[in-house]
């Protein structure tokens, strides 16, 4: 099995696809808006900022 995870700034996609005998199926696939690619962002520079105003 394969995971194929995709973040963007405001989604996110993720799937399983299994391989058999050279063929490639989707077993399961979710997407979304929560935790996309911009909250990770916003979560790095108050990180950055907390440490840089101690």
């Amino acid at each position: 099995n394969i995971l194929v995870y995709r973040l963007g700034g405001s989604t996110y996609e993720c799937s399983i696809i299994r391989t058999t005998g050279g063929c490639l199926q989707t077993i399961a696939s979710v997407d979304g808006f929560e935790n996309s690619g911009d909250d990770f962002t916003d979560l790095i520079i108050d990180i950055i900022a907390d440490e840089f105003q101690k």
